[in-house]
């Protein structure tokens, strides 16, 4: 009777050991859930942060891409040089010596020796027509560079980036301006006296025009001759 009440106490605790170490089990069990539970919750978290500044980022793009253009105060000095520099420019292109005019200017390397004739009235020049371009940004906004700059001076790019145009020629007609009146934040109208060549009649002129900024300069954005509408 002895022996069967020990082997009853063992097996009782043997038992117990069994059912303390299930529960230690169960517990770190449930310990380990709940810290993936803690973990899934703070990703979801920063997700949704993450998402949230994506959002704010967005609308913040969309507030500066639909902001007016902040406008840019030009001196009347600076308005006038603008204005007498594009008429220098403006001048030389009714005689077809824009190259010239910007090469004097030291912004181009315009060589006429340097012409390929095409022999058809064309001529490909030794002048890169994005070098062309940017000495014209110099003096012109992009959208009035296209607009009567290009095409309309028979101005094109070939396959090379080489500027090709018409062989051109004729009279200048010299500016000097005499009066500028500021309309708006960025419109004007001028008055200007001109002269052909060296002839010795002069005509009063009438301009409107209108400016930007353009590389912290002001340049010309439009211009309209009164006297000969484009």
């Amino acid at each position: 009777m002895k022996k069967e009440s020990g082997k009853v106490t063992l097996s009782m605790f043997l038992l117990v050991l069994a059912i303390i170490a299930i529960a230690a089990l169960g517990v770190y069990t449930y310990k380990i859930y709940n810290e993936k539970l803690e973990v899934s919750k703070k990703s979801s978290d920063l997700q949704n942060q993450v998402n949230n500044l994506n959002q704010t980022v967005t609308e913040l793009e969309g507030k500066l891409n639909n902001s007016p253009e902040p406008v840019t105060s030009f001196t009347d000095e600076e308005v006038k040089t603008a204005l007498t520099n594009f008429l220098g420019l403006y001048s030389a292109s009714q005689c077809d010596i824009v190259l010239d005019e910007l090469t004097d200017k030291g912004l181009l390397d315009y060589t006429y020796s340097k012409n390929t004739d095409l022999g058809d009235g064309r001529i490909i020049t030794n002048i890169k027509f994005s070098d062309y371009k940017n000495a014209m940004l110099n003096y012109v906004s992009e959208s009035e560079f296209e607009k009567n700059w290009t095409s309309s001076l028979f101005y094109k790019e070939n396959s090379d980036g080489y500027l090709v145009k018409s062989e051109g020629g004729g009279a200048c007609e010299f500016y000097a301006v005499n009066s500028i009146t500021k309309v708006d934040d960025s419109s004007y109208s001028a008055t200007a006296t001109a002269r052909v060549d060296s002839e010795s009649t002069v005509t009063n002129v009438t301009f409107t025009f209108t400016i930007k900024p353009y590389n912290n300069k002001c340049v010309i954005d439009s211009f309209v001759n009164k006297n000969r509408p484009n």
